[in-house]
């Protein structure tokens, strides 16, 4: 049992006083333990006594009130005259509670149950899920919770008695067995308490070292109840031919192998692998998969080859939390977000042989279950044909200024191309959440566009807009890397080309939700140069009226930088003051796509007007108000922004939810922007009305860019220190998104403050050591103004919250530093240590203990370390204190 923060029970306080107020001498203190355990013995007689006449229950981890009196057949308010417990008054582990009178017929305790007549008993061991019990004795998981009355069946605790029912006799490996048993008909064997790898491998037959080999493992001391071993020489049984064949009954004669990662994104090492076979269900709770793998912010990786018949097959996928399932290297189904145990299904046309099958998965926090299992449906059912083979494209030859493009249905590339098109140049791709084409699917595709094309000599501006990520490439030199999944981003990069041909390549990839891609490129134009006059010189505007297909023609002839036929069509027709349902006027347009001599030729009629508002009735919330200035900071259109500013544009002017030019620049990068914006006294310290976010907050946030924050800390008004709605500073923020180089920068500010604490009380420190990011926690220690000491508003401290964690790297980070203080206690009196030894995790006491500044006898409300470690029966820790106080023997 491990206590949580709150009340010891008042009669051990009462009986293990004598210890506390016998510290003079090592001789007092064997005696008071003396006289503790002989109050105990006799209060143990109370008991007894006092159960005679009533039932009780002890209050456990989890209880409350209510699920008591469920559990007792009876009434809070039942329970509350019986306790004399007010209607305020809280629970605690290890409170005792009178649950019912003599005669009272009430169900017994999840912890301690009396099982008059269940047929078997079984003792959970350490490790073990109600799951893998219930596999093991081959009854259910509905039929053993309900027969031992358990409302959660992820809440059994280690020696707990459970009833088996429906069954006589044990199964067939029992805890007291003399070893593992072998399991006729399977290639696999599923590890138990008390197991060796000499053991199974005597029981199948085998050797110690093929059974190494087979399962990857690279510790052979390090086994576990659940893990599943694949057994080398072992038969299959073949799947069947006709019918429903689950694959979590009849498996094919395929393995997955499994690989377990610490993070969320796959990276690195995998810290375990596994062999397992098809339709293995793990149901991991609350615990880790295994002692190398995190019980949270883990991912896994199960692959395998399986012989399947040709048909309609479905696949379930039952998870908590996210899950990628692909086949063939197809993602056929994708739940890639934080869910409860969650069942997904999907059918696939497969013909006969073998085929890959691959699934991702991610656990965030709390439970965590993966099962994929699969079935042939009947033979003649066929929910979708699936799409004829595209046979390899010949690439074509693009025409001068036009692209060669290929997608590919997968996002890496990979392949032969399902579409190749001709692209012209400029063109801006918005497939929103379609598809490209037929045979592309609408998320998680690739694709690849490349061309060669005269350029002058000079410097060029490469724009590329895209959701989600991309890689552009100058004659074969990789200039841009945005390649990550994002919402709609501008990037660009200014390059030196000498005159001649120079190849252009972009690798594009669509993870999932709305699709853009859209490449173009100009001659930077210096700020300080005038655009010529012959080019801007306006023609009479006509004076007719725009039709629908006007307005398409004008729209695109903007789109495409069409000077010409904006001209003509301003001739003909007059001035476009109409506003396109969806995206504004002409002048929003010209701004997003970076027309610039367009809209020098627009902003020279007396009815253009550079502050006019995007609040077309039919916008999203988000873009109301825009202006076109918003438009050209948002993609980074510096020399765009700079003609806007000469004609009158405000920058103060924000978007209904009340972001500026500033916010747009600088959440998106653009470091030309930010500056010009600043040099026409745009106000960095404005805060939009949705979060609170000053543009310092939002440079911090998404892809970061160190020299956007620098620009801003620059600012002789900048107000470093900031907080949003939820108190957070932009260093709160760049810590929650784990950036590093904008972390130094911002502690480099002689007015940014690293103790600020925001509206939950959390210091950047604190937020550090929450999100357990050890690079950023060294960081913040390094500056001197750092106080490792400021408590959040329950009390925590970042040492506190360390030893909550069992972090014991941060642990050991912070106890390291000559300013924190070891013994600081929460608002509930616990301090680290005490904590630790509630944990009972005996290596962060022994850092502690090792502490020069430890104090191992605070009290916390009448306990000390030692009679929590004699109360919860950590012998280990209890030895460790009693050498630290200098107990003898």
């Amino acid at each position: 049992m491990i206590l949580l923060e709150g009340n010891p029970p008042t009669t051990l306080r009462m009986r293990l006083e004598s210890v506390s107020a016998s510290r003079s001498s090592i001789q007092l203190r064997v005696l008071g333990l003396i006289v503790a355990a002989l109050l105990l013995f006799a209060h143990q007689n109370v008991v007894a006594e006092a159960q005679n006449s009533h039932q009780t229950h002890i209050v456990r981890t989890g209880d409350t009130l209510v699920s008591i009196a469920e559990q007792y057949k009876t009434t809070v308010a039942q329970l509350r005259q019986l306790n004399n417990l007010s209607e305020t008054e809280a629970l605690y582990v290890g409170h005792t509670l009178i649950v019912s009178q003599v005669g009272v017929s009430t169900p017994p305790s999840t912890r301690s149950v009396v099982h008059s007549a269940c047929p078997v008993l079984h003792t959970v061991q350490r490790g073990e899920t109600l799951w893998a019990i219930a596999n093991r004795y081959d009854v259910s998981l509905t039929g053993i919770a309900q027969a031992n009355n358990l409302s959660n069946h992820r809440l059994i605790r280690v020696g707990q008695s459970l009833c088996i029912p429906g069954t006589t006799s044990q199964p067939s490996p029992t805890p007291g067995r003399t070893g593992p048993q072998p399991q006729p008909g399977t290639a696999s064997y599923t590890v138990l308490g008390g197991d060796t790898l000499f053991l199974i491998a005597r029981a199948h037959g085998v050797s110690v070292q093929d059974l190494i080999e087979a399962n990857g493992i690279t510790d052979p001391r390090r086994l576990y109840p659940g893990q599943v071993l694949r057994i080398p020489g072992s038969s299959m049984v073949e799947t069947g031919s006709t019918g429903t064949t689950p694959a979590d009954t009849d498996p094919t004669s395929g393995f997955f192998t499994v690989q377990f990662f610490n993070n969320l994104s796959f990276t690195g090492s995998p810290v375990l692998t596994q062999q397992v076979a098809p339709g293995t269900r793990f149901d991991w709770g609350l615990a880790a998969p295994g002692p190398q793998v995190n019980a949270d912010h883990f991912t896994a990786r199960l692959e395998g080859q399986f012989s399947f018949e040709e048909g309609l097959h479905r696949f379930s996928v039952t998870v908590d939390d996210g899950m990628r399932l692909y086949v063939d290297n197809n993602l056929v189904h994708e739940a890639w977000h934080d869910q409860a145990a969650t069942t997904h299904e999907v059918d696939v046309h497969l013909t006969a042989g073998l085929h890959q099958v691959r699934l991702d998965y991610y656990e965030r926090a709390s439970s965590a279950s993966l099962w994929l299992r699969w079935q042939r449906l009947t033979p003649g059912l066929i929910a979708a044909p699936p799409l004829p083979p595209v046979a390899p494209m010949p690439v074509p030859n693009p025409p001068a200024d036009a692209f060669n493009l290929q997608f590919f249905n997968n996002v890496d590339l990979s392949g032969p191309p399902v579409l190749t098109q001709v692209a012209p140049v400029g063109k801006r791709f918005d497939w929103g959440t379609g598809s490209p084409g037929p045979q592309v699917h609408k998320d998680n595709f690739s694709a690849r566009m490349e061309g060669n094309f005269h350029f002058t000599e000079g410097t060029y501006r490469f724009f590329v807009t895209t959701d989600d990520g991309l890689r552009l490439y100058i004659d074969g030199e990789l200039v841009l890397d945005e390649w990550g999944d994002s919402p709609e981003l501008t990037s660009y990069k200014d390059i030196d080309l000498a005159s001649g041909s120079h190849h252009v390549l972009l690798e594009y990839y669509e993870s999932g939700g709305v699709a853009v891609m859209w490449l173009r490129w100009q001659p930077l134009f210096p700020s300080n140069t005038r655009i010529p006059q012959t080019a801007i010189t306006p023609p009479t505007p006509g004076s007719g009226t725009y039709t629908e297909e006007d307005k398409r023609a004008l729209f695109h002839a903007i789109l495409n930088n069409d000077i010409v036929t904006v001209r003509r069509m301003i001739a003909s027709t007059g001035f476009p003051r109409f506003r396109n349902r969806l995206s504004g006027t002409a002048l929003h347009w010209a701004a997003r796509v970076d027309a610039l001599e367009i809209m020098a030729l627009l902003l020279t009629y007396p009815e253009a007007d550079p502050n006019v508002r995007f609040d077309n009735a039919n916008s999203d919330p988000w873009n109301k108000n825009r202006t076109p200035l918003h438009e050209a900071a948002t993609h980074g259109n510096a020399a765009m922004s700079e003609l806007l500013l000469a004609h009158g544009a405000d920058p103060s002017l924000a978007t209904r939810k009340g972001f500026t030019a500033l916010h747009f620049a600088a959440s998106s990068k653009h470091t030309d922007v930010v500056e010009i914006l600043l040099k026409h006294n745009a106000d960095p310290n404005v805060q939009e009305q949705f979060s609170g976010n000053s543009p310092l907050h939002s440079a911090t946030r998404w892809k970061p860019d160190p020299e956007v924050l620098e620009i801003l800390l620059r600012h002789r008004r900048i107000r470093p220190n900031l907080r949003n709605h939820d108190g957070q500073t932009a260093l709160h923020e760049t810590i929650v998104f784990g950036h590093r180089a904008q972390l130094a920068i911002l502690l480099d500010h002689p007015e940014v403050d690293p103790n600020i604490r925001d509206d939950s009380g959390r210091t950047p420190l604190y937020q550090a050591v929450a999100n357990e990011n050890k690079e950023l926690v060294k960081l913040l220690l390094d500056n001197r103004e750092t106080d490792p000491n400021k408590r959040n508003d329950i009390g925590f401290t970042a040492l506190y919250r360390a030893v909550y964690d069992e972090n014991e790297d941060l642990v050991e980070l912070l106890l390291d530093h000559r300013k924190t203080d070891p013994n600081i206690d929460t608002k509930k009196e616990w301090t680290p240590l005490f904590r630790a030894v509630s944990n009972g995790d005996r290596d962060i006491v022994k850092l502690l203990l090792e502490h020069d500044d430890i104090d191992a006898e605070i009290e916390t409300q009448g306990w000390t370390p030692l009679m929590l470690a004699y109360h919860e029966g950590f012998d280990r820790i209890a030895r460790l204190l009693e050498r630290h106080l200098g107990y003898q023997g």
